[in-house]
């Protein structure tokens, strides 16, 4: 939303004063204990940010949003979200391995639901020693895609690296530079696969997977496939 006020002697008040005309973007920047709305000041081409007394929700990034929040507005797919939960809790912990598609129009509620799939089994792992020995998250969003299936475990091995730096090493992704994409795509995934260790399992959350096998060739989909059924310590939630 964006409140556009240019009429003389309009001010807020701010922590540093009171700012002269300006323009208000609202839902841009989530803080504290609310949101928080952006007061740009042209003249200073500068920013100051003003709390709005209410919870931030992003209405099309709800990866943004204070998974908390997300719980208490949650309806009526209640079982879907504990039958998923259930699902990726057994991959984690028995050697059967799931696969879950969430399908619907953009603003459905998929990413919604796959943002409390990942806080709940995050919670679960607090107080479930076991669980939080053997479980790994990976998540791509909406806007990383591959060509490849040597560029899709590059974006994977990117993320773990970030999430569990002491666990995959940077260094991994650097050693495979320059090399030829065969020889790359098998050093990386032994790679991964001797990082994650025997009796663990990486949930990948895949955010708009149909633009994935859109953009990625039949003959690279078979490799992708014939890797997670050789080597099943993967569990993957699409969208």
């Amino acid at each position: 939303s964006v409140v556009e006020d240019h009429s003389p002697g309009r001010h807020v008040s701010t922590p540093d004063g009171t700012v002269p005309p300006y323009r208000f973007y609202l839902d841009l920047i989530a803080g504290g204990g609310g949101s928080v709305a952006a007061c740009e000041r042209p003249h200073l081409n500068a920013y100051t940010y003003v709390m709005i007394d209410r919870p931030f929700i992003s209405h099309f990034s709800p990866q943004r949003t204070d998974p908390e929040l997300l719980e208490q507005i949650h309806v009526q797919r209640h079982e879907l979200v504990a039958e998923s939960v259930a699902r990726m809790r057994e991959s984690v912990l028995t050697q059967d391995k799931h696969h879950l598609l969430f399908i619907g129009p953009r603003g459905a509620g998929k990413t919604h639901l796959v943002r409390l799939i990942h806080h709940r089994l995050s919670q679960e792992a607090r107080t479930q020693p076991e669980l939080a020995q053997r479980l790994r998250f990976a998540w791509l969003n909406e806007d990383e895609t591959a060509t490849s299936f040597l560029k899709l475990l590059i974006l994977i091995y990117r993320d773990v690296s970030q999430r569990y730096p002491e666990e995959f090493p940077a260094a991994d992704l650097q050693r495979i530079y320059g090399q030829s994409a065969d020889l790359a795509r098998e050093q990386l995934g032994k790679s991964l696969l001797r990082h994650l260790g025997s009796g663990r399992t990486l949930v990948v959350l895949m955010e708009n997977l149909d633009s994935l096998f859109k953009h990625m060739p039949e003959g690279e989909q078979r490799i992708w496939r014939a890797f997670v059924q050789n080597h099943p310590v993967f569990a993957t939630v699409g969208t």
